[in-house]
């Protein structure tokens, strides 16, 4: 499979190693596959918050807000790992 400067290798090798979609032109995923990157996202957005020491809420309107959480100590290392998913999973993405 051909190398792309834009992709991270890691990510590459570990999507052909375990049969994970590698597309190298522009396409839309299945849902299935928009629907679990938005999940895995979310759940990474959510660890990366409570490791800041925040809560993600809903409002009396639905609109998404961040509030801080006095219960939750700030953890470097929690943030940096959900920050290094992040990246993963977004660079992920780009690859399907």
């Amino acid at each position: 499979m051909p190398r792309n400067k834009y992709h991270d290798t890691c990510v590459v090798e570990f999507h052909e190693a375990f049969g994970v979609p590698v597309v190298w032109a522009p396409a839309v995923p299945s849902e299935e596959r928009r629907r679990l990157r938005c999940a895995l996202l979310l759940e990474e957005v959510k660890e990366f918050c409570e490791a800041s020491g925040f809560e993600i809420y809903q409002d009396g309107q639905n609109e998404l807000k961040i509030g801080l959480r006095q219960d939750l100590t700030p953890d470097l290392t929690e943030a940096a790992d959900a920050l290094a998913d992040i990246r993963y999973v977004t660079d992920g993405a780009a690859l399907e």
